[in-house]
């Protein structure tokens, strides 16, 4: 018993919901989409880099949380987080239609090959969430930052290693908050990494 509540006492001292819900607001899958642009168009440090970045967060990012918000509002959808599996068919395809523009014009216009995989790696990566999503719920959460570790490898190299520990602190928030599963957790990171992966080295 009094193991017991000095666990109780230490569970509200740390407040690991609160830890949790921090986590999961600082690395919200549009924050770290953007993040990972923004990490490479730093890396590419060429003329124009920056603004194809920025136009890609403008095309192939807003319009999709844009039309979250705009759900949620309607009460469509339950909240932000998209929490109820059936309600995250349409953002999902939402973004990847807008993904799959945001490449066109990318690739169009001469962007960078290393944006242009990236923004193909969302629209691929966001499809393939979708297609999962009819059958089975898959964190998002955690497919977004493991393919921002993707991104910190391919463009810093072994140096990148430590920013692994990022996919299991996200996990451990999610299943914290009861949002998903551990098993869903990972699916959504093996996912996330494998598609930018495969995503980059297309891009060469």
């Amino acid at each position: 018993m009094e193991s017991s509540r000095n666990f109780e006492t230490a569970y509200r001292i740390v407040d690991l919901d609160g830890a949790a819900r921090w986590l999961s607001i600082i690395f919200s899958p549009p924050a770290v989409a953007a993040a990972g642009l923004a990490l490479a168009a730093g890396r590419l440090a060429t003329p124009g880099a920056w603004g194809w970045a920025l136009a890609a967060m403008l095309m192939a990012l807003c319009p999709p949380m844009g039309y979250v918000a705009w759900l949620v509002r309607r009460g469509a959808v339950a909240d932000y987080d998209l929490r109820v599996r059936t309600q995250r068919y349409r953002p999902y395809l939402m973004t990847a239609v807008c993904g799959a523009a945001s490449w066109l014009v990318l690739t169009l216009g001469g962007a960078p090959p290393l944006l242009r995989g990236l923004v193909g790696a969302l629209a691929a990566q966001a499809a393939a969430l979708m297609l999962i999503t009819l059958a089975w719920k898959i964190s998002l959460h955690t497919a977004a930052v493991a393919s921002l570790v993707a991104i910190c490898l391919a463009v810093f190299g072994p140096a990148a290693a430590l920013s692994a520990a990022l996919a299991p602190a996200v996990a451990w928030a999610r299943v914290q908050l009861r949002r998903h599963t551990p098993g869903q957790t990972a699916a959504g990171a093996l996912v996330g990494f494998l598609v930018t992966a495969v995503g980059l080295h297309l891009a060469g």
